[in-house]
């Protein structure tokens, strides 16, 4: 009678619709974590070329939609929304078993699998050890949990940690490397090193150079915010000026500081994608790939206000409105679409690029041009 027993249930009798995709360009998809496009950008509305090369690389050698905009608040319900292309259903949880028509199902059975995900379980990978479905699998996380909520706080960051995914929680760190890496502290915090995440990901795609799908969902520039633009780590004060909730206090001086803490960091995920650029056309897959580069959703810095979350918000924009580009296979101007698209646009887009069909009804739209931003 538990709501939690839905998490001993496998996948839902309807299977995900099979696809025939018979591009061979390598296709990258990285998901961003709590990026606005204002952030990106300088006094006249144009990408930041000197703080953000490989953004504004991304704009001239792709097309870049201006005014694309989240359909969520929360990664767990906006992650899904651009892996499925279908509005987001909060009674789902971010799984394979909720969404089984997702980006993942419709490449598995023609591409070689490279994902990584930081807050979803959106992929089934059947190599992977015991589903979250798995009697055992549930024990051993209870157990855990239990001894998280009942040892002290200086006991239980010495646990493996439960903030990183949705189950198998030993499995999901290294957590000697963590510990080498971050110290107790971050451990805590629930956060891998996001660079060494990132660079491992770079790694796979410049190992994989026909019929692979790449996919990236990492927790930057989201907090902690502790990266420099030459993305060397430093020991920020976390969160100044942040509240209970995500609710900013009044100080504006300790949200200025947040917010260039933050900017700091957007560097360094400028400087990290750049890598990832730099490694694709060393191995020569640049040119043939299709890139696609996104947030979840934006962030805002006022204070008195939420951070992410809309009620009351005075600037809704820096939450809602975020980067999306895409570079399709043999592109190589530029474009840019200011027609308003969706992050649930992004599949069917995908699809349009590689020449194929999503099997599933989406709510999202192919975009394109800006004579034809929003083909359904």
């Amino acid at each position: 009678a538990s709501p939690a027993a839905r998490l001993m249930s496998g996948a839902p009798d309807f299977g995900a619709a099979a696809a025939t995709v018979e591009s061979d360009a390598p296709i990258v998809v990285v998901v961003l974590d709590e990026m606005g496009i204002t952030a990106l950008l300088d006094e006249n509305e144009q990408i930041d070329a000197v703080r953000y090369p490989t953004f504004a690389a991304l704009a001239r050698e792709g097309t870049w939609y201006r005014d694309a905009r989240a359909v969520h608040t929360s990664t767990i319900h906006a992650v899904p929304a651009i892996a499925t292309g279908r509005l987001p259903d909060p009674a789902l949880l971010p799984r394979a078993a909720d969404h089984p028509e997702s980006l993942f199902s419709w490449l598995a059975a023609t591409h070689a699998m490279h994902v990584v995900e930081s807050q979803t379980m959106l992929f089934d990978d059947p190599s992977a050890p015991a589903a979250l479905g798995s009697l055992r699998a549930l024990l051993d996380d209870a157990a855990l949990v239990y001894l998280h909520v009942l040892q002290p706080p200086a006991w239980a960051e010495r646990l493996p940690t439960i903030r990183d995914t949705w189950g198998r929680f030993e499995r999901a760190v290294d957590r000697e490397r963590q510990l080498a890496v971050f110290g107790r502290k971050a451990v805590f915090e629930g956060f891998v090193d996001r660079r060494e995440r990132f660079r491992a990901f770079t790694d796979g795609v410049a190992g994989c150079q026909e019929r692979c799908f790449h996919f990236l969902h990492v927790l930057l520039p989201h907090r902690p915010w502790d990266l420099l633009p030459s993305t060397r780590r430093y020991v920020p004060w976390d969160s100044p000026g942040m509240g209970p909730q995500e609710q900013w206090g009044d100080d504006a001086w300790l949200v200025d500081q947040a917010h260039q803490q933050y900017l700091l960091q957007v560097q360094g995920t400028d400087a990290l994608l750049g890598e990832l650029v730099a490694r694709m056309k060393a191995a020569g897959i640049w040119e043939r790939a299709l890139v696609v580069v996104l947030a979840d959703h934006g962030v805002s810095f006022w204070p008195g206000e939420s951070m992410r979350w809309l009620d009351g918000l005075t600037h809704p924009e820096d939450v809602v409105r975020v980067p999306l580009f895409v570079k399709a296979p043999g592109q190589r101007e530029g474009a840019v679409v200011d027609e308003p698209v969706l992050t649930i646009d992004v599949l069917p887009t995908m699809a349009r690029a590689l020449g194929a069909e999503v099997p599933w009804r989406v709510d999202g739209c192919a975009i394109a041009s800006d004579a034809d931003a929003r083909a359904c």
